[in-house]
């Protein structure tokens, strides 16, 4: 069984929007053959995270950041531009 990566911008939970009914679906057909990973933004304690891991099966990696890190990660961003 292969180990499927998915990248997305939003948490596709619920899917009430045509991307994250796309996400949605994706994950669900992609988690039924393979070991599926969502890697995408959601909040600390989002009970739509424990949701859609109940649906789809898939394996949702937890990393938080609080505000302090965030910013910290994002101050080489400007330098890299030229």
């Amino acid at each position: 069984m292969a180990s499927v990566l998915v990248v997305s911008a939003h948490l596709p939970y619920p899917p009430r929007w045509g991307f994250g009914t796309r996400v949605y679906q994706l994950m669900r057909q992609i988690a039924s053959r393979h070991d599926a990973t969502l890697l995408c933004y959601a909040s600390p304690g989002n009970e739509n995270v424990a949701r859609l891991r109940t649906q789809t099966h898939a394996d949702f990696p937890r990393a938080v950041m609080n505000g302090y890190r965030r910013r910290l990660a994002r101050l080489p961003a400007p330098a890299s531009l030229r």
